[in-house]
């Protein structure tokens, strides 16, 4: 063969060794980008964590506050003038008492009046 024989050049290697290098960087930044959209999704993930967290908080802030409500009356369960009042809230009377009810009209009543003109 002869010296100017392009099978035999001596810089043949190299351009093997550039190939894989280019799939090496191309594997790279492939690998990035997937860590990249997994390092996302955790932190979506961490970040609606924490915001159920903090609406799980506030709910059992808003229970412990009802339940104190709730022991403070039934600690008062045995004063009658409290006792009174819960039933009048909920609309109980006395025998010898009359119950009136204030129904207010409709509001298709109320939209029927004439319009002041000039």
């Amino acid at each position: 063969m002869p010296p100017d024989d392009p099978s035999r050049d001596p810089r043949r290697p190299v351009r093997i060794a550039r190939g894989v290098s280019a799939v090496i960087v191309v594997l790279a930044l492939v690998g990035l980008l997937q860590a990249g959209v997994m390092i996302a999704i955790e932190a979506r993930r961490l970040w609606t964590a924490e915001r159920e967290i903090a609406r799980l908080e506030r709910e059992v802030g808003d229970l412990r506050r009802e339940t104190a409500d709730l022991i403070e009356i039934a600690g008062r369960g045995d004063d009658e003038r409290f006792r009174e009042h819960l039933a009048r809230r909920q609309g109980y009377v006395y025998p010898d008492e009359t119950r009136y009810v204030i129904v207010p009209p409709p509001a298709s009543l109320l939209d029927d009046r004439p319009a002041a003109g000039p």
